[in-house]
């Protein structure tokens, strides 16, 4: 009896004991939380752009109005170096070219980017290059220094696809020519979070 009467007590206390119910592991709600999409640090970045500008030549008629495509590379401090590929039709009188000539060149351009905010950045700019035109009298290459210093401002608008759309306005002076200038840039800043 006394046995029978054991055996009784022991398996009903095991039947009560059930174990509880584990918390998730920490694993899996790490592995969870590294789902969600996180905002990532701008990390460098390519950037391709277009720029129309005017510039008014000292001691000359006419208007300088180049244009010119841009590539080059942009670091997470802020630090850009590009190059831009320069054209100028009817080019003022001291290119002495033939009426309707077109001048070209390149320019290098480095700048280094200052935040305003979250999408603004002001940034002084240095350039320098060359253009070339034909002599309206001689027919020979006309080839004329040309340096930029300037300030700008840049807006960053972020498109569906991660890349950056920017617009910046920009004033300055080409100290060979004494000519002030106004340029405004558009371009594309790639992403470079992306492998």
């Amino acid at each position: 009896m006394f046995i029978t009467a054991l055996a009784l007590l022991l398996s009903s206390n095991a039947s009560a004991a059930e174990p509880a119910a584990l918390p998730e592991p920490t694993v899996a709600r790490a592995a969870n939380g590294a789902e969600e999409p996180e905002y990532k640090e701008f990390n460098g970045s390519v950037y391709m752009q277009v720029r129309g500008s005017a510039a008014l030549p000292a001691n000359t008629s006419g208007i300088a109005t180049p244009g010119s495509l841009g590539l080059g590379a942009r670091w997470k401090d802020g630090t850009r170096l590009g190059m831009r590929v320069m054209m100028m039709p009817n080019p003022p009188e001291v290119f002495y070219a033939d009426p309707g000539a077109i001048a070209g060149g390149v320019v290098v351009d480095y700048a280094h980017h200052f935040p305003v905010s979250r999408n603004t950045t002001i940034y002084p700019i240095l350039s320098a290059g060359a253009l070339v035109a034909v002599d309206e009298w001689s027919n020979e290459n006309v080839v004329l220094p040309v340096t930029e210093a300037g300030v700008g401002l840049e807006y960053a608008k972020v498109m569906s696809s991660g890349n950056h759309l920017t617009i910046s306005p920009e004033i300055g002076v080409v100290p060979l020519m004494l000519a002030p200038y106004a340029a405004l840039n558009v371009g594309v800043l790639f992403d470079g979070n992306k492998n």
